[in-house]
């Protein structure tokens, strides 16, 4: 039998990164109103299990393809977030015997583990509704008979995805201005910890004249 070639073994490789990055939804991180950087989430794309494992890659190039790809699909779930637009991307696989409704919900709901303190525990305490057809679906790998999943799968397809849109409309409504603010808050720590320019100091514009009669007269045209 002939060999894999290597272009192969890479177009597989890109494939299976847009997989592991489906497991784990970006719109649980993307709703999040604090900022977190790719250095802590990534590590739970390549293992979902304990966040440690790293990938192994056939070259600097597969790798940036990949990366790459994971990225594009963060920044353009953050701006669906942004939005208004929550549609779920729901990413199957075939190794388990679960629908894309489970795995998906499950990745969401891993993240909210992960990344979730303190707005999802809050959240849970006063709106647990929200996330009940999430939670409801990511434990429902945890059947145990064959009646339970394949009345899962019957009805999952024609219910579960209305049912989740409907949560994420809700928790877009309750984080995106938890979001807007904690960027606000971030701007304005950021302008504080500036050093403040005294009206007798240089102008930071580097004209060499005094700040008062540069940047800090109001009535000066530049």
């Amino acid at each position: 039998m002939a060999s894999t070639s290597p272009a192969l073994r890479h177009r597989a490789r890109v494939r299976h990164a847009a997989v592991d990055a489906g497991r784990l939804p970006d719109r649980a991180r993307a709703l999040n109103p604090d900022l977190i950087p790719p250095s802590e989430w990534l590590p739970w794309v390549w293992d979902m299990d304990e966040g440690e494992a790293r990938p192994e890659f056939d070259s600097q190039e597969q790798a940036q393809a990949v990366l790459e790809l994971i990225m594009r699909h963060y920044t353009d779930v953050a701006a669906a977030v942004i939005e208004g637009q929550a549609d779920p991307l729901f990413v199957g696989n075939d190794e388990q015997d679960l629908t894309l409704v489970d795995l998906w919900c499950g990745g969401f709901m891993l993240a909210v583990d992960v990344f979730g303190e303190p707005w999802w525990s809050a959240l849970l305490e006063e709106s647990p509704e929200m996330l009940e057809p999430i939670i409801t679906h990511a434990e429902s790998e945890d059947l145990e008979t064959v009646h339970d999943v394949a009345s899962l799968k019957a009805r999952a397809p024609a219910e579960a995805p209305a049912a989740i849109e409907a949560a994420l409309d809700s928790l877009c409504d309750y984080f995106v201005p938890l979001r807007e603010a904690a960027a606000r808050a971030r701007i304005e720590t950021y302008r504080r910890e500036e050093p403040k320019v005294g009206r007798n100091d240089p102008c930071p514009c580097g004209s060499g004249r005094k700040f008062k009669k540069c940047c800090g007269d109001a009535t000066a045209l530049h």
